[in-house]
C-alpha cells in the first residue's frame, strides 16, 4: 500500500487507489502521514481538523475518522499488514513503512541530490532532484487545501519543494542547461513571491542564453518588489550578480562543471575509512557502537579573487586551512573534494570524548579564521551533526577504525544546504551534547538547526567568588545594549593614573570578551613593547591588531596583508582601493591626513558591521585635537552599527572639555575612586598582567596622536 500527499491525498493499493470517504477522514489521515511513525495528541488533530470553531461532537467525529482508517489500514490485498493506527497515549500513532510516502521518497532523493551537487556531480545531481520533483502531482493535500485546510506543515512541504527546483536549477545550470530551464524558471519567478536565489538563477540562465537585456529587466522587477512590497534592499549576492551582468563578467560564460574538481586523498594512516559494508572488522573483532560528530565545511571564493592561477592558490590555502583547524580541535580529516572538507570527532586515537565540542569549536575557529561577511575572498559555511555510528577496527592498531557514518553526514549535507554564507549550523543531537560548553541562539534557525554564537566561560575553582564590579556590570550592560540596539556609544572613563580600578575594570572586560571570541571583536590601546606595537600611535596600532601586521613584517608584506584584510572586509572594488591608499601611510609611517581618518571610521564600521566591536583608547588626555576629535565624533558620526568605544583619560579631560560627552543619549562618562575596591578584579591575584597596560607610550609629533599599542 502506497500513500501520495505530494499532490491530491491518495491511498494505492497493488495500483488501484482505494476510497476515501468524507473531509474529515481525509484530513486525519493526511495529518497522520505527515507525522508518520510519531505520537500526534488527539488534541492536536483535532485542532488540525476544526481550525476554528470545535463543534461538541468533535471528539465523537474523530473516533468514528480513526475507525474508518483502521479499517482501511487492516491488510492490502496481498493480505499483508501494510500499516497500523495504534492508540497510544495522549493520542494516536500511524505506523507505517516510511518508504511507502512519496514525501519520505521526495525526501531521500533530494538528499542524494545535494549530496551530489555538493561534491560537483552535476549530472547525477540533476537526475536525482528531478526523479524527486517527478514524485509531485500538484500542491501538497491540494484537495484538503481546497477545502480550507491550512496547516504550517503543508507550507514547509511547500518550501521543500522549491529549495529542491533551486538545487536542481542549480544542477542544470552547472550543467550548460540554461536554454532548457529558461521557460520554467520564467514561470515560477512570476507565481512565486520574489526569492533571490530563484531570480539569480533566471537572470544567469538569460544571460548565457544571449539575453543580457531580460536578465537585467528581471534585477529591476525583483528590486522594486523588494523594496515596494518588503522594504529591504536585495542581498549582496544578487547584486554581486547583476554587477557581473553590466560588466559582462567571464565567470558568467563558463558552467561551474568546466572547472576540474580536485579529489584529495588523505594519508591512509590519519584519516578513517567511511564504511558501507557491516558486519566484523578484519581482525575478526566485532563492531561496536560509538558517539560521533562529523563537520562538513565548504568554502567558495569571490570573482575578485583574481586570475585562475589566484583563484586556485587562494582555494588551496582555504583547504589547508580548514584541515589544520580540524586537527588542531582534535579531530581527523576524512576526505577533501573540491572546496569540501569533512572532518570527524570522536574516533580514536585523539578520544572519544566531547566530540561534539570540539567539532563546534573547529567550525567557530575556522569561521573566526575566515571572517563572516560574505564579502570576503572566502565565503565559509559550516555543518554540524552529531549521531551513533558502527566502528569497525582495522588490524593495525595505530590506524583509525573504519566508520559507517552515511546517516551523520547526510545530516551535515542537509544543514550545510541551508547554511549562510559565514554560517554555522548544528543539528539537535549536537546541540544537546554541547549545550553546556556552547552558546546556541535562543531559538532554532527557520531551515532547522541551531547557530552556535561562542563558548561559554569555564568554571575555574578559585575559591570564594568575587563580588562584581559595579562598573564593569555598567560596561556590560551598556554592551548588551549596544549589540541589542545596533547603535554606537561612547564611554568615558576618568581615573587617575596607575589607578587599580581601572586596570581590573579592564581585564574583567577582556575576560567577559574572552568568554565569547566569535562574539564580540576588542582592539584597544596601552600595551607594552612587548606586544609588538611599541612606537606605533593608536589608530596605526588598530589597524596593524586587524590586519595581523607585526612590527618584523617588511612593507610589502604589511601592505599585502592590509590589502587582503580590507579586500575581505569590503570586497576588491574602489572602496577598497580607496581605504587602502589611505590606510598605507598610517600602517607604514604612522603619517596620515583628514582623509586617513576618514579611512579609519569606516574600517571600524565594517568592522562592526560583522559582530559587535570594543574600541579602547587609553590616555586621550594625552592626545592633540585630532585624536581626541577623531574620538568625540565617532559615535556621532559612524552609522548604527554595534561599536562600544572607550576612551580612558584622567580627569582633567572634563576640565579642559567641559562639553565632553553632552548633548548626546549615546554616550555615558564614569569616574573611578583612585582607591582599590575589595570587588575589584586584582590583577596581582590572578597570576598574569592586566588586559591593558596601564604604563604609557611616549607620545611623538606625527599629528600629535597619543602612541598606544593594542592588546586583541
Amino acid at each position: 500500500m502506497q500513500f501520495h500527499l505530494l499532490g491530491p491525498l491518495e491511498v494505492i493499493d497493488d495500483s488501484h487507489p482505494v476510497p476515501l470517504r468524507g473531509v474529515k477522514q481525509r484530513a486525519a489521515l493526511g495529518f497522520l502521514l505527515l507525522h508518520a511513525n510519531q505520537v500526534v495528541a488527539a488534541s492536536r488533530l483535532l485542532r488540525a481538523l476544526w481550525q476554528h470553531d470545535t463543534p461538541p461532537t468533535a471528539r465523537k467525529m474523530l473516533q468514528n475518522a480513526v475507525t474508518d482508517i483502521r479499517r482501511l489500514l487492516v491488510t492490502d490485498t496481498a493480505g499483508t499488514p501494510s500499516a497500523a493506527l495504534l492508540t497510544h497515549a495522549p493520542g494516536y500513532l500511524l505506523h507505517v513503512d516510511a518508504d511507502s510516502i512519496d514525501l519520505r521518497r521526495f525526501e531521500l532523493l533530494t538528499a542524494k541530490g545535494r549530496r551530489d551537487l555538493a561534491a560537483g556531480a552535476w549530472q547525477p545531481a540533476a537526475a536525482a532532484l528531478r526523479e524527486a520533483l517527478g514524485l509531485w502531482r500538484g500542491e501538497a493535500l491540494a484537495d484538503l487545501v481546497e477545502k480550507g485546510i491550512r496547516w504550517p506543515e503543508l507550507a514547509a512541504v511547500q518550501e521543500q519543494r522549491l529549495a529542491a527546483l533551486e538545487d536542481c536549477f542549480d544542477a542544470e545550470l552547472a550543467c550548460g542547461h540554461h536554454r532548457e530551464i529558461v521557460g520554467e524558471l520564467e514561470t515560477l519567478a512570476e507565481t512565486e513571491p520574489p526569492r533571490e536565489r530563484l531570480h539569480g538563477q533566471l537572470m544567469v540562465a538569460l544571460y548565457r542564453s544571449g539575453r543580457q537585456s531580460d536578465a537585467l529587466g528581471v534585477y529591476r522587477r525583483t528590486h522594486s518588489a523588494l523594496v515596494d512590497d518588503l522594504g529591504i534592499e536585495p542581498g549582496r549576492e544578487l547584486r554581486e550578480l547583476h554587477r557581473m551582468i553590466l560588466d559582462h563578467d567571464q565567470a558568467l560564460d563558463l558552467p561551474p562543471g568546466s572547472r576540474s574538481v580536485t579529489v584529495q586523498t588523505p594519508p591512509s594512516s590519519g584519516a578513517p575509512c567511511i564504511a558501507a559494508e557491516t558486519g566484523p572488522g578484519t581482525d575478526g573483532q566485532p563492531p561496536r557502537r560509538t558517539r560521533l560528530s562529523a563537520l562538513l565545511v565548504t568554502t567558495r571564493m569571490s570573482t575578485g579573487t583574481g586570475t585562475d592561477a589566484d583563484s586556485e592558490t587562494v582555494f588551496d590555502r582555504a583547504v589547508a586551512t580548514t584541515c589544520a583547524e580540524i586537527d588542531r580541535c582534535g579531530g581527523t580529516v576524512a576526505g577533501t573534494v573540491g572546496s569540501m572538507v569533512l572532518g570527524l570527532f570522536g574516533l580514536p586515537p585523539n578520544g572519544e570524548a566531547g566530540g561534539a565540542e570540539r567539532a563546534v569549536h573547529a567550525a567557530l575557529a575556522i569561521r573566526e579564521r575566515f571572517g563572516q561577511d560574505a564579502r570576503a575572498g572566502v565565503a565559509v559555511r559550516a555543518a554540524v551533526s552529531t549521531g551513533d555510528v558502527v566502528l569497525f577496527a582495522r588490524p593495525d592498531d595505530t590506524a583509525p577504525p573504519r566508520a559507517l557514518a552515511a546517516e551523520v553526514i547526510d545530516g551535515c549535507v542537509r544543514l550545510l544546504a541551508f547554511a549562510p554564507a559565514g554560517g554555522v549550523l548544528v543539528c539537535d543531537s549536537t546541540n544537546e551534547d554541547s549545550r553546556g560548553v556552547i552558546l546556541y541562539s535562543a531559538e532554532r534557525a527557520p531551515a532547522g538547526g541551531w547557530e552556535p554564537l561562542g563558548v561559554l566561560p569555564e568554571e575555574h575553582d578559585t575559591g570564594p567568588e568575587p563580588v562584581v564590579d559595579h562598573d564593569l556590570g555598567v560596561l556590560r550592560g551598556l554592551l548588551e545594549r549596544v549589540r541589542r540596539r545596533n547603535r554606537p556609544h561612547l564611554v568615558t572613563l576618568l581615573a587617575e593614573p596607575g589607578s587599580p580600578r581601572a586596570a581590573g575594570l579592564l581585564m574583567g572586560l577582556q575576560e567577559t570578551v574572552q568568554s565569547y571570541p566569535t562574539v564580540v571583536r576588542l582592539l584597544g590601546g596601552g600595551a607594552s613593547p612587548a606586544d609588538g606595537a611599541a612606537g606605533a600611535t593608536a589608530l596605526a596600532v588598530i589597524v596593524r591588531s586587524y590586519s595581523g601586521v607585526l612590527d618584523s613584517d617588511s612593507d610589502s608584506v604589511a601592505e599585502g596583508k592590509l590589502t587582503e584584510s580590507v579586500q575581505r572586509l569590503v570586497g576588491a572594488g574602489d572602496l577598497a582601493a580607496w581605504m587602502i591608499v589611505h590606510l598605507l601611510p598610517l600602517l607604514l609611517r604612522d603619517e596620515g591626513s583628514a582623509e586617513t581618518l576618514k579611512a579609519v571610521r569606516w574600517l571600524l564600521e565594517e568592522i562592526a558591521a560583522q559582530r559587535p566591536l570594543i574600541v579602547v583608547v587609553e590616555d586621550l588626555h594625552r592626545a592633540d585635537e585630532a585624536l581626541v576629535e577623531f574620538i568625540g565624533g565617532l559615535v556621532e558620526q559612524i552609522s548604527p552599527v554595534p561599536l562600544l568605544v572607550i576612551a580612558m583619560a584622567h580627569p582633567d579631560l572634563l576640565h579642559n572639555r567641559p562639553a565632553w560627552g553632552k548633548g548626546t543619549f549615546d554616550s555615558t562618562i564614569i569616574t573611578l575612586d583612585a582607591r582599590a575596591d575589595p570587588s575589584d578584579h586584582q590583577p596581582e591575584s590572578r597570576h598574569h598582567r592586566p588586559a591593558f597596560s596601564a604604563t604609557r607610550a611616549p607620545t611623538g609629533p606625527i599629528m600629535g596622536w597619543s602612541r598606544a599599542a593594542v592588546h586583541r
